[in-house]
């Protein structure tokens, strides 16, 4: 009786399969290829991967003409994020241990690019178009005033290569927490809470959570930064436009907040105490027009200029995103 076969390493698969690891990982959580795992990571059936790997063969000589056909357009993948086994993971990492390294120090890792600072002519551009704000002025339209003076002084922000667009997200992610009013600092986390004038205790806290949010699915504000981008906007118009739509009575979490959306909680708001749990989690939903599940999210439903409704493909109407239910 022969042998049974050496399992393949996650490294080996990936490789057999011509795919990067995180792609791979996709598949499992997808059900498309089983897995087992011990103390030294995941190993797969030699025989099953050949299987999948011809499969895989046989669909692409019969591949659509078109790669969303067959598929709902609302649906979008990353290479960055994907959940496997109830665990978030970063390209493959787990993302609670990263958590703990500094927030610079992971996205360096994720665009695999250096850091650099913002320069200090468009600190100072960002800070007097702050400065220019009448005194009634919020912490919103403080973000979005330092975001123009930042991009009025770059002339080569029209430029959608890859090294312009990771200069300009360094710029934002270090350059906003000073023009706002902190100091700089090579935390990242701690810079940000100065300019709010925290204590420098939720510095690992708010550390952790902008890491936590490097990929952010499809909510609301999210989605339309990736809509601005897909229309080859500029860093700093996508920023912008996820600004604008964040914005709004159902996902700022400033008090007038609660009564525009209450009735999406049956009433549940109150004028003072926190939201029940089904109620943030009802406004989220319905503010962002999404249905999110592991590696998928489906988009919000189009909206015609003179009706709160939009037609399904079943001719059915249905409310649509962010309209209160009729």
């Amino acid at each position: 009786m022969s042998a049974p076969l050496p399992r393949l390493t996650a490294t080996q698969t990936a490789a057999r399969l011509g795919v990067k690891p995180e792609t791979l990982y996709a598949y499992v959580s997808r059900g498309l290829l089983a897995r087992e795992r011990d103390a030294h990571g995941s190993t797969f059936d030699a025989l099953e991967v050949e299987a999948f790997a011809a499969g895989r063969r046989r669909s692409a000589a019969h591949a659509p003409a078109h790669p969303t056909t067959g598929m709902p357009l609302g649906i979008l993948h990353t290479d960055i994020a994907d959940i496997e086994d109830d665990e978030l993971l970063f390209r493959g990492r787990r993302a609670r241990d990263l958590v703990d390294r500094p927030f610079a120090e992971v996205v360096a890792w994720l665009w695999d690019a250096e850091r650099v600072d913002a320069p200090d002519p468009a600190i100072g551009s960002a800070r007097e178009m702050v400065a220019a704000l009448p005194p009634h002025a919020d912490a919103m339209d403080r973000l979005r005033a330092a975001l123009t003076g930042f991009a009025a002084d770059d002339p080569l922000r029209h430029d959608t290569s890859p090294a312009t667009l990771h200069r300009i997200g360094w710029t934002l992610l270090t350059g906003l927490p000073v023009a706002l009013g902190g100091d700089p600092d090579p935390d990242i986390a701690l810079a940000l809470s100065r300019s709010w004038n925290a204590p420098a205790s939720v510095g690992p806290a708010l550390n952790a959570a902008l890491v936590l949010l490097i990929d952010h699915d499809l909510a609301v504000s999210t989605f339309a930064a990736r809509v601005a981008a897909s229309a080859r906007a500029d860093g700093y118009a996508a920023v912008s436009a996820a600004l604008g739509a964040a914005d709004s009575p159902c996902t700022s979490p400033q008090p007038p907040a609660r009564p525009a959306c209450s009735r999406a909680c049956g009433g549940a708001s109150t004028p003072s105490g926190p939201w029940p749990k089904r109620c943030r989690t009802a406004t989220a939903s319905r503010a962002s027009g999404t249905r999110s599940t592991a590696g998928s999210t489906t988009a919000p439903r189009p909206c015609s200029p003179t009706s709160p409704r939009s037609r399904t493909a079943k001719g059915r109407w249905m409310p649509c995103a962010g309209s209160p239910r009729s």
